[in-house]
């Protein structure tokens, strides 16, 4: 389903329990509801002004673009087949915990008003932009297969870029 650039300001998709793929950025959205949607592998549903996004039963999900709404919290602890996340510029109160996200090739959580970052047990994790952050430190020891990192415009105080790869 791909009902992007309009302005949507409610969308229900409940009954959809086969739909893998919603595109449905760039709308006015301040919710959605994706829970029955178990079958769901692919969610872009950035640049609306969503507050919660719960994704704790979309197991199957790959890839997510939720970047550019009002997010203050992101769980995706269950979600550990995700390869790439797009979250960017939310306001994240309490930062966004990756660290059963395995799988994760791909990470985007620039201008996120993070203060914390831990990337330690993503060791697949090829792409890191956390720039426009309040990062004091940040390790990336554990990622040796990063080939690509942004971090510039944070507080960093530590970097450690020793993956034994660079």
């Amino acid at each position: 389903l791909n009902c992007s650039y309009n302005n949507l300001t409610s969308l229900n998709v409940s009954s959809n329990i086969a739909l893998t793929n919603l595109n449905c950025f760039t709308n006015k959205l301040t919710s959605l509801n994706v829970a029955n949607n178990t079958a769901l592998t692919s969610l872009n549903c950035a640049i609306n002004a969503i507050t919660n996004l719960n994704l704790t039963s979309n197991l199957s999900l790959t890839t997510l673009n939720c970047y550019d709404n009002k997010l203050t919290s992101l769980n995706v602890s269950n979600n550990t087949a995700l390869t790439a996340i797009n979250c960017s510029a939310n306001p994240f109160a309490n930062g966004i915990n990756v660290t059963n996200n395995k799988a994760l090739t791909f990470l985007n959580c620039n201008f996120s008003t993070l203060t914390t970052l831990d990337v330690s047990s993503n060791n697949l994790l090829q792409s890191l932009n956390c720039q426009g952050n309040s990062l004091k430190t940040l390790d990336t020891s554990a990622n040796t297969a990063l080939t690509f990192l942004d971090c510039s415009s944070n507080q960093l105080t530590s970097l450690n870029l020793k993956n034994g790869n660079n």
